[in-house]
């Protein structure tokens, strides 16, 4: 034994000695050698474990790589299966909220017919208070019509001015739909021999009203209609019940009421048949040469009762009616003024 001082021992022990026990080197892949170290390179260069060393290595850093990777997918796969399930979640919310959506428009459809019906409900009220103001409107006209016959009957009685034979009711305002009450009360319920309407606002359906009435009348015998708006059509109405046989009128007053030589045409048709008419007023109305020519031929070739025929304030007669009146003075000797 070779002499080796103490302190020297324990490196000798483990590093120098050739007869120390080692391990292949390749031990880390599994190699079962051991020996003493001197025949340590012996064994390297036959060692198969050793020669396939860069193999394992490569090997075990690809296992650790795959082992990296798995863990990577095991995270990924972890995370997808976290998406998956937040995506499922969202699906179900949106399938809430769809179906949300689908009430909502449900009760928004509900909300529509409810609203059109609704509006319907007050298109059908808005008809029946139409309806309702067209009836109190009518029953106003003819409570206002009442009030107002009440209020002529009481001024009659106080005043003592109109008797039974006359009825007055000039500038009163009267209007079409007044008259159904004051014929009512002049030509039916009394026996008036006088009507007087002027300075109204009467029209040929005002006139239409009174003619019907004198068509059942035997007592009236003078009718003053002067200023109004009775017209051709309005003296239309009353000249042809007033060639009844059973009329008695005997004055007529049509003075400033629009009249034109038609309405003046239909007087002269009552002229030919009326007889009894003794009184006939047409100024301030738009009568023409062709009026006074109808009216002046039948007064001159037809025998007639008239006395009074006025026909001034007519701007529309010229001086070519002259021949035609003076044509008409030589032949009618019942009439007194002109």
């Amino acid at each position: 034994m070779t002499n080796i001082q103490r302190g020297s021992f324990e490196k000798h022990a483990t590093k120098s000695c050739p007869k120390v026990a080692v391990f292949c080197m390749a031990a880390d892949t599994e190699c079962p050698w051991t020996g003493p170290s001197e025949q340590l390179k012996q064994h390297i260069l036959t060692c198969v474990y050793e020669q396939l060393h860069p193999v394992f290595c490569k090997i075990m850093q690809d296992n650790q790589t795959n082992q990296r990777l798995n863990t990577n997918v095991e995270q990924l796969n972890e995370i997808l299966y976290h998406e998956k399930n937040q995506l499922k979640q969202l699906q179900n919310e949106l399938k809430q909220l769809k179906e949300l959506i689908m009430q909502d428009k449900s009760q928004i459809s509900d909300l529509q017919i409810e609203t059109q019906c609704d509006k319907d409900e007050i298109i059908r009220v808005n008809e029946r208070c139409t309806k309702h103001e067209t009836q109190i409107n009518h029953l106003t006209d003819k409570i206002n019509i009442y009030l107002l016959i009440i209020i002529l009957n009481l001024k009659s009685i106080s005043q003592n001015a109109i008797h039974v034979q006359q009825l007055i009711y000039k500038k009163r305002e009267l209007l079409d739909r007044d008259l159904e009450a004051v014929v009512k009360q002049a030509l039916t319920e009394k026996e008036c021999t006088r009507l007087d309407i002027g300075y109204n606002s009467i029209t040929s359906v005002g006139a239409l009203i009174v003619a019907d009435a004198l068509k059942q009348n035997t007592t009236l015998q003078e009718l003053y209609f002067h200023n109004n708006r009775v017209s051709d059509l309005g003296v239309h109405s009353l000249a042809k019940v007033l060639s009844s046989n059973t009329s008695i009128v005997k004055a007529l007053e049509f003075g400033s009421n629009g009249i034109t030589d038609k309405g003046a045409e239909h007087l002269t048709e009552m002229l030919k048949t009326k007889r009894s008419i003794t009184w006939l007023a047409l100024a301030g109305n738009q009568i023409g040469d062709r009026g006074v020519q109808l009216l002046a031929n039948t007064l001159a070739h037809q025998t007639s009762s008239l006395l009074v025929l006025s026909l001034h304030v007519n701007k529309s007669i010229s001086d070519a009616s002259a021949d035609t009146i003076i044509d008409m003075l030589q032949h009618n000797r019942s009439l007194k003024k002109l």
